[in-house]
């Protein structure tokens, strides 16, 4: 009952999130730290996670988010989450792809 309020909770976020969030590199792998310094929000990460396909509603709880990968896409505005990373999430620099420690 607990994962049905949390996913209806994010689901409603989402239809409140609008282009304040901020935009990434279709293709490229971000570490969600990462995300959240180019501005986006916990919200909106999951938010744009639900919006993927590839992600079956599956989406991050808020501690797992700083140490994820997120892959760019739909233009800059969905999130494919990719992986929690068991020893943190490093940051390749820009326009290079962030990975698993």
């Amino acid at each position: 009952m607990v994962a049905i309020s949390t996913l209806l909770t994010v689901a409603l976020t989402q239809l409140a999130i609008t282009a304040s969030a901020g935009s990434c590199k279709t293709f490229v792998h971000y570490c969600g730290s990462n995300l959240k310094h180019k501005g986006w929000t916990d919200a909106e990460i999951q938010g744009a996670v639900l919006r993927d396909e590839w992600n079956h509603g599956q989406f991050p709880a808020l501690n797992q988010i700083n140490k994820s990968t997120f892959k760019c896409a739909g233009q800059g505005k969905s999130l494919v989450w990719m992986h929690e990373c068991a020893n943190g999430c490093v940051d390749a620099g820009p326009g290079r792809d962030d990975y698993c420690a």
